[in-house]
């Protein structure tokens, strides 16, 4: 995990699973407006610097606005999807057979249009992708659809956990990313703005590249970001490597000896 988080990320929000928790107090209208709202187009896909595999079969909320949430449940080598519409009171999805890895990335895309179906892509830190459940969101089984004014990343709904790991590089659109987007979204490290998807974006929040607490998306789409009961040392600055000096220059006066 060292040497991914040392190749692919300049910073990161580190989330304890105790009581901190990523929150954006407004979904801008035209932008996000209608993300995690069962009757809308929208995606969502983050990088996990690192993250926790365990059995206990405990939820863990990742994405919510509202009483609409995201959550995975801790299975071993199967993370089930799961999502709600009532807060966690009901809890319905699908199994998946496989967890998410330090490194990798996770991108939700949904067409609550027309299928209602949501699409979970689970990515490795080489770039490779696949994906994992394609669920039909029926929203008088998940307990309705009532989503809120704000978005957060981690906050747990009513019997779930908050989120353990660290986080980086938030992506939301209003639209169903679908096609060549997918491939270049997981294989994409740091320059999301250099992206040939970044124009269907609606969100950038790189984490942690801002002063603490504050979470800046810079598109906009998601207003008065902060990390909710953290620390300063929760926003994590990953230094690169200094280069090589170059063998055939002299050492000269101050300069330390590379051996």
């Amino acid at each position: 995990v060292a040497e991914v988080v040392a190749q692919s990320v300049n910073s990161y929000i580190a989330l304890d699973g105790s009581n901190d928790y990523i929150d954006f107090s407004t979904k801008e209208g035209s932008k996000n407006g209608g993300l995690l709202d069962w009757d809308a187009d929208w995606s969502i896909g983050i990088n996990l610097v690192n993250f926790e595999v365990k059995g206990d079969g405990q939820y863990i909320t990742l994405f919510k606005s509202g009483d609409n949430a995201i959550m995975l449940r801790r299975g071993g080598s199967n993370y089930g999807l799961y999502v709600t519409g009532n807060n966690g009171a009901t809890k319905i999805g699908a199994n998946t057979w496989y967890a998410p890895e330090g490194g990798g990335k996770l991108l939700f895309t949904y067409d609550g249009s027309t299928n209602k179906r949501l699409a979970y892509y689970i990515g490795k830190a080489d770039g490779t992708w696949n994906q994992r459940a394609n669920y039909l969101v029926n929203t008088t089984n998940i307990g309705g659809n009532n989503p809120g004014l704000e978005f957060c990343i981690g906050k747990p709904v009513s019997n779930s956990l908050y989120y353990h790991g660290g986080l980086n590089n938030l992506i939301t659109a209003d639209e169903k990313l679908a096609g060549p987007i997918l491939n270049a979204y997981f294989q994409v490290v740091e320059t999301y703005d250099a992206a040939e998807f970044y124009g269907d974006l609606s969100t950038w929040a790189k984490l942690g590249e801002d002063p603490f607490p504050t979470v800046v998306d810079t598109l906009g789409g998601l207003l008065s970001g902060e990390l909710i009961n953290g620390n300063e040392a929760d926003f994590v600055v990953i230094e690169p490597p200094a280069p090589a000096p170059d063998p055939a220059e002299p050492v000269i006066g101050t300069k330390i000896a590379y051996t």
